[in-house]
């Protein structure tokens, strides 16, 4: 239809054989001459791009710079991710909360909202997710009821979608103290 031929080959790796090098250095140098037209399917060139995007994708997940919190417990991404199962309010929450991007003072602080890093609720000096979600002490009484019994990251936003929801109703329920907490600091 646009009159571009493309010829796609493939060559595969010899890793673990003996004249790997060798093997390599030969592969690099037939892969700069011209290929012969070799005839393949379409689904074989849409299964070779796809494979090459997942690979350039992980490696940007693996060596790129935003998102260390989250790479901190989650290395690859997770097929079976129970936050799939979850609607998708409770999808960004869990989200939100796993990557530290949610409106706590200490996120809003840091993006330039609010001049604050306090928990309005106990007066901590940072307001981080750690904070809000293991040691505010006015928290205390959610964190018994909906929380795991020794919480901490992986069992509070790494679990089961029993888990996660219930992580999602701990941090609804405290919203609506925080905002009580900050109506009676404004008075």
């Amino acid at each position: 239809m646009y009159g571009v031929e493309i010829i796609m080959q493939w060559i595969p790796g010899h890793s673990n054989i003996p004249g790997n090098d060798k093997a390599d250095t030969l592969a690099k140098k037939g892969s700069g001459q011209e290929q012969p037209p070799t005839q393949t399917t379409f689904e074989t060139a849409k299964q070779i791009i796809r494979s090459n995007y997942k690979e350039e994708w992980l490696n940007e997940w693996a060596m790129g710079t935003t998102g260390r919190v989250l790479f901190q417990h989650m290395t690859t991404p997770n097929v079976n991710d129970s936050i799939d199962n979850l609607c998708r309010k409770d999808q960004a929450t869990i989200f939100r909360l796993r990557t530290q991007h949610i409106p706590l003072h200490s996120h809003l602080n840091r993006i330039g909202a609010i001049a604050e890093k306090t928990c309005p609720l106990c007066g901590h000096p940072e307001e981080t997710v750690e904070h809000h979600l293991f040691q505010c002490p006015n928290l205390e009484d959610l964190r018994r009821q909906l929380l795991p019994t020794q919480p901490d990251i992986h069992n509070t936003l790494f679990s089961t979608s029993r888990q996660l929801k219930s992580t999602c109703t701990f941090h609804y329920m405290s919203l609506s103290r925080r905002a009580k907490a900050q109506v009676l600091l404004v008075r």
